[in-house]
């Protein structure tokens, strides 16, 4: 009967580079989370500018009383 003796570092190799693996990919999808909400930050600026927009082309359209029209 044999006995394998392992060193500590041997030992803990697989945990350990689980562990990393783990915490590799929570920093990637933090990183993601970040990016999208930058992009979806500005593209809501983006909607809210377009929208000021319409609201004055449609005011500036609008009647200011029956049979005339504002242009």
């Amino acid at each position: 009967m044999t006995v394998s003796i392992q060193n500590g570092n041997s030992r803990y190799r697989g945990l350990i580079l689980s562990i990393a693996a783990f915490l590799a990919l929570i920093g990637v999808l933090l990183a993601f989370t970040f990016y999208t909400s930058s992009v979806l930050e500005r593209n809501t600026t983006l909607v809210n500018i377009s929208n000021k927009t319409a609201n004055n082309a449609q005011a500036m359209n609008r009647p200011d009383y029956i049979g005339e029209w504002i242009a």
